[in-house]
């Protein structure tokens, strides 16, 4: 089933920065896919991974804690408490300016990921399956597929033409909208 290849749990805890406040709920919630914040600069996918992971302070207006009601005092942080199977990152390229009209604006920073990434609390590391780039404008373009076999060779999958052998080092040097981890 999907949930067993795919599926994940992560714990989140909302956290009143008062220091005389105790109120600290947590709350576990499954997912299918991770989605990442995209830099300004070149990072890596561990460079990512570790912000998503960091505690954020909650500045919302009207923020409040729901014990000692202090404003604008929580913070919010996210551990992964099982990991999935298949591990799926989406690398948030495209921001949403407006609805109406839309405009969106793509975000083309260079992002270095590993063929093979090593987890906290597995014992064996992720190995790359699968790459799908996004190529063309903001608001219109094409996805292609890079998809590894059973036997190490990757095939660019795309809408137009047959699956064709690629190296990896043209795996590796694409500008990845999705990665899909194996475990």
């Amino acid at each position: 089933p999907y949930y067993r290849a795919f599926g994940g749990i992560t714990t989140s805890t909302l956290k009143c920065n008062n220091r005389s406040c105790t109120y600290e709920p947590e709350k576990e919630e499954i997912f299918h896919c991770l989605t990442l914040e995209m830099p300004t600069i070149q990072s890596t996918i561990k460079q990512l991974l570790e912000r998503h992971w960091s505690s954020q302070d909650l500045i919302d207006e009207g923020d409040r804690c729901h014990v000692c009601q202090a404003p604008k005092s929580q913070s919010k942080s996210i551990r992964l408490t099982r990991w999935p199977q298949i591990l799926v990152l989406h690398l948030k390229r495209l921001a949403v300016l407006s609805h109406t009209p839309s405009i969106y604006r793509k975000n083309d920073t260079k992002i270095t990921f590993e063929d093979s990434m090593p987890v906290a609390g597995k014992t064996l590391p992720y190995k790359l399956r699968a790459v799908i780039v996004h190529h063309g404008r903001d608001a219109a373009g094409h996805y292609i597929a890079m998809v590894r076999d059973q036997n190490r060779r990757w095939y660019k999958c795309d809408d137009f033409t047959p699956p064709t052998r690629i190296t990896d080092a043209r795996v590796m040097a694409a500008e990845p909208y999705m990665l899909f981890y194996e475990a």
